[in-house]
């Protein structure tokens, strides 16, 4: 007997369509990211050692990627999977459970990218902390969204 998945208001992935404020994010991100590139290659006469240069670099490449991600919405399809993966298993009784595990992960994953970060930067820590600091809280929102629940997921089993 064949499973079919089915969501409800689903979109395909590159088709969706943002309000406003989500294409004033987007554009956020892309000047964020501009933004960073232009902080590693340093100021007019400038010369960044090579440890902040790719720090910079770094930060620019993960709000790039953010950026895409609003648009294409990659964490609704990880939670949409996660939701499959709930009632296939039959675990809907314990979502909340598997739900506040999964957010306290990645809670304590992003405190330990924040440490792993300050060791890693340590010389740099004064220039470019706070960036680091706050591009990890962004990632763990984005993550966090992913485990939010959504009425619209249908998943009947044929």
């Amino acid at each position: 007997m064949p499973m079919t998945l089915r969501l409800q208001g689903a979109q395909t992935l590159g088709t969706r369509t943002l309000m406003m404020m989500g294409w004033v994010t987007v554009t956020a991100y892309l000047a964020a990211a501009y933004l960073c590139y232009r902080a590693g290659r340093g100021g007019i006469g400038e010369q960044l050692p090579p440890r902040v240069a790719r720090i910079w670099y770094g930060l620019a490449v993960l709000l790039l990627a953010l950026g895409i991600n609003k648009q294409l919405d990659l964490q609704l399809l990880i939670r949409d999977l996660g939701k499959f993966a709930l009632d296939a298993f039959a675990w809907q009784g314990k979502r909340h459970l598997i739900q506040s595990i999964y957010i306290g992960l990645v809670a304590c994953g992003g405190m330990a990218i924040v440490g792993l970060l300050a060791w890693w930067a340590r010389g740099a820590w004064r220039t470019v902390g706070g960036a680091f600091a706050g591009c990890v809280f962004l990632l763990c929102f984005v993550v966090v969204r992913a485990g939010e629940p959504a009425a619209s997921v249908v998943v009947p089993v044929a």
